[in-house]
């Protein structure tokens, strides 16, 4: 069985899709954590329903540690999936949000991408010989321009693909370096600032939910400057936080203290441990 990938556009976020031999898929676990949902909850909720558990199979997805095995489920059945999420029972707002959003407009992106021609392949499984041989410069080119570190890595499957049918030594994924000013690292140092401020007992977390992240840049770097930790040019960081594969948006949260502050809000379980 052959299986290619594509990311789908949809806002700030890209949907992750598996065509596998004429079928196409969706992994459930990188769309709950988009959301910001429990990931676990939302897997026994499909165990449970006797028509969207009827529409999902393991399948094999590229990851940082190699290929893992995930839940997917049929793209016919994504909207009726996130349809009956119940939004009622989401107490965080912003999480509330966030999947009222994918509620209103999921369907109309995905039908439009599949079936109106506005298909844009990130990576592919190529099948013939010299069809690899053509597609490697373009993968190459495509990956020197990416900054999501998911998206690099689903390219990068690809490239290794193109160069052992080729029988050449494929390039590490870190030696494909993407843009300078975007290069995911100013981002995890970011993070590892983060962390560092956490472990002397400054907190600047200010979500409700503990699955989510939510900081103010200008208290993040007030911070930072008090403790001498190291961090980016404004100019280098922001477009490097909005492409991580943890983000989630930016805006007004309802916080913990119950102040409202502008924040940026990521997904923990995709933070570097």
């Amino acid at each position: 069985m052959s299986a290619s990938f594509e990311l789908v556009p949809f806002h700030d976020h890209k949907l992750l899709t598996v065509n596998q031999d004429g079928e196409v898929f969706v992994p459930l676990k990188p769309l709950v954590l988009t959301m910001g949902l429990s990931w676990e909850a939302q897997r026994q909720r499909v165990a449970r329903d006797p028509v969207l558990g009827k529409g999902t199979c393991i399948l094999q997805v590229p990851s940082g540690g190699g290929p893992q095995d995930m839940l997917a489920m049929k793209l016919e059945r994504i909207p009726g999936f996130i349809a009956t999420i119940p939004t009622g029972h989401i107490k965080n707002p912003d999480v509330r949000n966030a999947v009222i959003l994918f509620q209103e407009e999921a369907f109309d992106v995905l039908f439009a991408h599949f079936f109106q021609g506005r298909k844009v392949a990130v990576a592919s499984e190529i099948s013939d010989r010299g069809a690899r041989r053509r597609e490697l410069p373009a993968l190459l080119d495509r990956m020197k321009k990416e900054v999501d570190p998911e998206v690099r890595r689903i390219i990068h499957q690809m490239i290794v693909r193109a160069c052992e049918s080729e029988g050449i030594e494929p390039p590490a994924i870190d030696a494909i370096a993407p843009p300078p000013e975007l290069r995911p690292e100013i981002a995890e140092q970011f993070f590892v600032g983060i962390s560092k401020l956490a472990a002397a007992g400054i907190e600047v977390d200010h979500h409700r939910n503990p699955a989510i992240l939510a900081v103010s840049l200008p208290e993040v770097t007030t911070a930072f400057a008090a403790h001498k930790i190291e961090g980016s040019r404004k100019a280098e960081l922001l477009p490097a936080l909005r492409e991580h594969a943890a983000f989630i948006h930016t805006g007004p949260v309802n916080c913990r203290d119950g102040k409202p502050r502008h924040c940026w809000t990521f997904v923990r379980a995709k933070l570097p441990a």
